[in-house]
């Protein structure tokens, strides 16, 4: 609200499993658009536009369209869930963890290793089936090649953002391997 205020021609975008219900964030929060599912692609092309008039070629998007009493809420078609998300690099291939002089950049890093849940918990925006009951996974060897870079890093947090970790057996492998990367490098400490 704070940034839309200061400098009012600033787009905001929005995105996650937690504001797949756009109705419930545009127009009441300094939101100008969601991106619906998952937003690797989305986000991408929306970047792409060259203006608004554009938005409805991207798939997965909703804004408000219309001033005062008329406005409504539109949606662009669905995108499809991608099966691979190997597909998609890990940012850790091009991102510095350390400064020139050695010192870890970041404290902290939200790192997801699979996507979806298979259950529909009303408490929970995962659980409504709107980013997907089905779980995708990235690769197990480059989820823990990203934790020893991470580690190497020095980034000290790891917050795990899968809707349930734990559910599958390589869950336990991570944990094993995130607990040796901790003797090794001292990081991370916080899971």
């Amino acid at each position: 609200r704070a940034v839309k205020d200061a400098v009012p021609e600033v787009l905001i975008v929005a995105g996650g499993p937690h504001v797949q219900r756009a109705e419930d964030f545009l127009g009441s929060e300094p939101i100008d658009v969601v991106v619906l599912g998952e937003g690797e692609v989305t986000f991408t092309e929306l970047l792409d536009c060259e203006s608004p008039a554009e938005w409805t070629d991207v798939k997965g998007l909703a804004w408000i369209e219309g001033v005062d009493g008329t406005s409504r809420v539109v949606r662009t078609p669905e995108r499809p869930r991608t099966t691979d998300l190997d597909r998609f690099p890990s940012a850790l291939d091009v991102i510095e963890l350390r400064d020139a002089a050695g010192k870890p950049r970041f404290r902290s890093v939200a790192y997801e290793t699979n996507r979806g849940c298979p259950y529909r918990c009303a408490f929970c925006e995962w659980g409504t089936g709107l980013i997907g009951s089905k779980i995708y996974k990235y690769d197990h060897e480059r989820v823990r090649r990203d934790a020893e870079k991470l580690a190497a890093g020095g980034v000290e947090t790891y917050f795990i953002c899968d809707a349930n970790y734990g559910l599958f057996p390589e869950d336990e492998s991570l944990a094993a391997h995130l607990a040796d990367l901790k003797r090794r490098y001292g990081a991370p400490r916080t899971i």
